[in-house]
């Protein structure tokens, strides 16, 4: 495992026209995710996705995962499950996105930097304005 982490660490590396970007899907035992929306002024702005943020070069995902966790909902990420990677192709950039997945018992969580945050049921992702790149994982996620 910490050799694929490596050599995807080298690949993002070389491939500097793909922005490496880890997205948390947060949810409680009765099926609500956590999203928030993405601020004014931003790509994207005002549409609804799963926490997460840019990779650091030489940061493992897992190791994003936890710091923009913490730094953007002072949630304590202890485990994750990988669920799924896209990669695509906006007009304006283009983004690898790995989706992880873990439970929480509680809904204690602070929108740090002020952007609105809401739980939702899973089943209702499809009723919000989600980027294109977030699409698969919302099929996944009403599907099962």
């Amino acid at each position: 495992m910490r050799f694929w982490q490596e050599v995807q660490t080298v690949s993002r590396q070389i491939n500097l026209n793909i922005i490496p970007i880890v997205a948390l899907v947060l949810e409680t035992c009765q099926g609500e995710v956590l999203v928030q929306q993405r601020p004014a002024k931003k790509h994207l702005a005002g549409l609804w996705e799963f926490p997460g943020g840019k990779v650091e070069p030489g940061e493992s995902f897992m190791s994003a995962l936890k710091r923009e966790m913490k730094e953007e909902l002072n949630f304590q990420v202890q485990q994750a499950k990988h669920l799924l990677t896209i990669t695509h192709h906006y007009s304006e950039k283009s983004i690898e996105l790995h989706f992880y997945h873990t439970y929480t018992h509680h809904k204690n969580v602070q929108a740090v930097e002020k952007q609105p945050i809401k739980w939702i049921h899973k089943t209702q992702l499809t009723d919000l304005p989600i980027p294109q790149a977030n699409l698969p994982i919302v099929d996944m996620l009403t599907l099962s």
